[in-house]
């Protein structure tokens, strides 16, 4: 994914299975004026999928956190499962059917 902006750094793709809604924005968790993105990844045939958060730190996008994103599960949507709680903290909602009934924040 390459941004209109030079100065900041392209988003290597490395899912043969694209989404168009791949990434999306999440919120300026570390309040450095930069928005905090949101990685949906698929795995093409299986239902278990994978969401990251990643922010540019240091002209480099690394990941802060990572969950699984059970498809069975859709509600909430992804863009809800990532968010901001304070300063530099942020929380992560997993769901799969090992979990059904609780609903893990990382």
């Amino acid at each position: 994914m390459i941004f209109t902006d030079p100065n900041i750094p392209r988003i290597r793709v490395d899912s043969p299975c694209l989404e168009t809604n791949y990434v999306f924005p999440v919120s300026d968790i570390n309040e450095d004026g930069i928005m905090e993105l949101g990685k949906y990844y698929s795995s093409c045939a299986i239902r278990f999928k994978s969401l990251e958060l990643i922010s540019l730190d240091q002209d480099q996008w690394k990941v802060k956190g990572k969950v699984t994103f059970d498809i069975f599960y859709e509600e909430p949507k992804k863009e809800e499962r990532i968010e901001k709680i304070g300063l530099n903290k942020f929380r992560m909602r997993e769901i799969t059917s090992e979990n059904i009934d609780d609903k893990i924040d990382f």
